[in-house]
């Protein structure tokens, strides 16, 4: 039986990522829009670098449409150099990208194509053939890259050993993170309480001298019996669920157990990609 539950919590799991993934950076991406509406630019910059940096598998839409608040927002607050950056990033996703003159100001629209047309006849960069790419070096920095993830992943697993759900805390699931805490303080909650319910009513059930008594005591002690252990093993799923969805369905964890790593080196320009591929066992 409990091999069963495991089962369906982990298939249950891995669908419930996803949603729990879109649902977190929908919220995101709606809160960044409201403090852009009423004028919080500087919320507006600190919660779109945290999503920007933090979320590898935004919608391309979604990554320019967070990128074009930035922007304005930096502009807003006389900070033009920022705001270049923040335009010639949407520029590299996309150089055709033109800001909608009915919802962005002619000021912002006019500095916009300013840098457009300033990104667009920048000479591209050559990379001549025989000039040497430093790989340790590119190499070193998706190691190390690697290494910091690695450390965070292995301080969540601590904590998610110690509290069901702190662990995804540490690793960026605040929604998974809280819902775990709270279905862990509600189980520990009951089978404490259970706990010694049954056993206070298995004194009862004992020290009964008649029949009629021992039967109302015995059923009194049963029911508690069972809700203790009912509480117990909801409590241990939800310990071993958090260790499984840590482990092997969120992305950081799925990346740690894989025994090989594949390192993509990409050094872009706009008209050239050397992509190196190594393969490294760990």
């Amino acid at each position: 039986m409990l091999r069963y539950c495991i089962l369906l919590i982990v298939l249950q799991g891995a669908s419930l990522k996803q949603e729990l993934f879109s649902q977190q950076i929908s919220s995101e991406l709606d809160s960044i829009k409201n403090k852009f509406e009423t004028f919080d630019y500087k919320n507006v910059i600190s919660l779109s670098e945290k999503i920007l940096n933090t979320s590898d598998s935004l919608l391309l839409n979604d990554r320019i449409e967070i990128l074009r608040m930035k922007a304005i927002s930096h502009y807003s607050l006389w900070d033009e150099n920022s705001s270049k950056e923040s335009f010639k990033e949407i520029l590299k996703l996309n150089n055709q990208y033109n800001l909608d003159s009915l919802k962005n100001s002619p000021k912002i629209v006019s500095f916009y194509k300013s840098i457009k047309k300033e990104y667009s006849s920048e000479p591209p960069k050559q990379i001549k053939v025989e000039e040497k790419i430093n790989i340790d070096s590119l190499l070193k920095i998706e190691k190390d890259k690697f290494q910091s993830s690695s450390t965070n992943l292995k301080t969540s697993f601590i904590k998610s050993l110690i509290l069901p759900g702190w662990g995804h805390l540490n690793n960026g699931s605040n929604t998974k993170g809280w819902f775990l805490i709270s279905s862990t303080a509600v189980t520990l909650t009951s089978s404490i309480y259970f706990s010694f319910d049954a056993h206070s009513k298995e004194k009862d059930y004992l020290a009964a001298t008649t029949q009629p008594q021992i039967d109302e005591l015995y059923n009194s002690y049963n029911t508690s019996y069972k809700l203790r252990n009912i509480s117990l093993i909801s409590l241990t799923l939800v310990w071993l669920y958090s260790q499984i969805d840590l482990a092997f369905l969120s992305n950081s964890g799925a990346e740690y157990f894989t025994s090989n790593r594949d390192y993509n080196l990409t050094p872009f320009t706009r008209n050239f990609d050397a992509i190196f591929r190594l393969r490294l066992p760990l």
